[in-house]
């Protein structure tokens, strides 16, 4: 099965690996450079959360809206801008989408066993907060 180009892109950035099922993981360095973002913000004062906000946008009101401890889930920030240091190209959306997926392929979150066809697994807690302005 031949990858999209969009995946071959960031198993190469060392994002993404392959198993040997073929099956896509999420790389280690990935993981840990993850863990190095939630640690500092966790630490952060605001004008630290203010800095890594800046690196994932540069719309003023996301960025407000993002810098609000009740406005981001620094899981996903933490992941936002991990994705952004392996691709600087990486639209916000594209961020955001990389950082959800990365997380479901970590926890196993959403589950897909015993859903009706058609179902739309629901997002965990807080990530609805970091979509402010995409």
């Amino acid at each position: 099965m031949t990858a999209h180009p969009t995946i071959d892109r960031f198993i190469e950035y060392g994002l993404f690996e392959r198993a040997d099922d073929d099956r896509l993981g999420v790389t280690q360095s990935f993981i840990d450079v993850v863990k190095g973002h939630r640690d500092g913000l966790d630490a952060a004062e605001a004008d630290d959360v203010e800095t890594a906000v800046a690196t994932v946008t540069a719309d003023g009101e996301t960025a407000v809206r993002l810098c609000e401890r009740v406005s981001y889930d620094p899981d996903v920030l933490s992941r936002v801008i991990a994705v952004r240091e392996v691709d600087p190209s990486a639209t916000l959306g594209e961020a955001l989408l990389l950082a959800v997926i990365t997380d479901q392929l970590e926890t196993g979150f959403p589950r897909n066993e015993g859903a009706p066809e058609g179902f739309i697994p629901g997002l965990r807690c807080g990530f609805e907060n970091a979509c402010v302005g995409v």
